[in-house]
């Protein structure tokens, strides 16, 4: 180990310079310290940069080019000793959580699968196509598009609605109803909440059919004071 002072050892003996009496009887002048002070300044300059370059050298786990190396790397590591290499990164770069992420987005691609599959299909890609970038077969992902078209074709539903507004004279509550399609059932929501006051807080409920009890609500969403 290196017994010479550290960059920032040496910060610290310019700071003391600048605060001890000038040593010997030699006045150091205003000048001087100025001078000192701008070398101080430059050492936290250069401290600063280095800690961010060190920063952005860090990998994030959740980016897309280091998931989309991890996706390659796991489906070519073909022996076990490239495999566990590859499990040992995986190890030390993902945390916990990391894996609570990962796996709730997973579950949420999968859901969104025949809405993904049918807009790419009505931009003009074969399922084939689809099939190869998604890595599901032609067959899985026709299946997709035909239970959205079916999703989006469902007739409307009669829903009725409340909004419960809390606002400085407290809570006022309007209702309605209104035919949708449950595809569409989220957007109606969006629609009444953006009605109302943007500074007061807004509670919807939905239900199929006639109102009834809060907990019966098919769709339920509270839109925070601003």
């Amino acid at each position: 180990m290196s017994n010479r002072p550290s960059l920032m050892e040496f910060r610290e003996y310019l700071l003391a310079t600048m605060e001890e009496a000038p040593r010997g009887g030699i006045l150091r002048t205003a000048a001087q310290n100025t001078f000192l002070q701008t070398i101080v300044d430059l050492i936290d300059d250069y401290s600063a940069e280095q800690a961010e370059a060190a920063e952005s050298e860090r990998i994030d786990p959740l980016s897309r080019s280091y998931l989309g190396w991890i996706a390659k790397s796991h489906d070519r590591a073909q022996d076990e000793y490239k495999r566990a290499r590859l499990l040992d990164e995986v190890a030390d770069n993902f945390t916990l959580y990391d894996v609570h992420i990962i796996r709730n987005v997973a579950a949420a691609l999968a859901d969104a699968m025949p809405r993904m599959a049918h807009t790419a299909r009505e931009e003009g890609m074969s399922p084939d196509d689809i099939a190869k970038r998604t890595g599901y077969t032609a067959s899985r992902v026709a299946q997709f598009i035909r239970q959205e078209k079916e999703h989006r074709a469902a007739p409307p539903t009669r829903y009725t609605w409340r909004i419960d507004v809390h606002g400085t004279d407290g809570r006022t509550s309007k209702t309605g109803e209104a035919d949708v399609t449950p595809a569409n059932l989220y957007r109606l929501a969006e629609r009444l909440l953006a009605e109302t006051s943007p500074r007061n807080q807004a509670r919807i409920h939905i239900w199929k059919g006639s109102a009834g009890d809060d907990t019966d609500a098919v769709y339920r969403e509270l839109r925070p004071k601003r």
